[in-house]
């Protein structure tokens, strides 16, 4: 009987702590998001937005895409070219533009979101310098 008490007091505690993570996590998501973009003189809003422009046009499939701010979205046609999904590519690095980025897509298995946000980040880091280290990662 004790076991059975003490494995529901852990679950629960564990469950408790997940909340809390949650929660955290999503005012820190509020915080990041809330923070004004700080264009840095090297990499002025305009050429960020041409480069998001010129990286969507030589990936296939994709036909469409935004900037607005650091948050660029494309749309992609399916293999098929009956439907389209899109994806989100969140470069919204506390208000600045670092080569950090957080991605959702519609379609987990295809790689192009991700070619997107390398060709950008490469472009960010041959103009502004790359990160301070290799394994470098935004907290959050």
């Amino acid at each position: 009987m004790i076991p059975q008490i003490l494995m529901g007091v852990g679950a629960a505690a564990l469950a408790a702590w997940g909340i809390t993570a949650g929660v955290k996590s999503a005012k820190e998501e509020k915080k990041r998001l809330a923070m004004p973009i700080e264009w840095d003189p090297r990499f002025p809003r305009e050429a960020f937005q041409d480069v998001v422009n010129r990286t969507a046009q030589r990936l296939p499939r994709v036909y469409a895409s935004n900037a607005d701010g650091l948050i660029v979205t494309i749309h992609v046609k399916s293999n098929s070219g009956l439907t389209s999904w899109k994806a989100v590519v969140d470069f919204h690095d506390y208000g600045r533009l670092t080569g950090w980025y957080r991605m959702t897509s519609e379609n987990d298995q295809s790689p192009i979101p991700q070619a997107m946000a390398d060709a950008i980040v490469a472009e960010v880091h041959a103009r502004l310098g790359e990160p301070l280290s290799a394994d470098w990662t935004r907290p959050l």
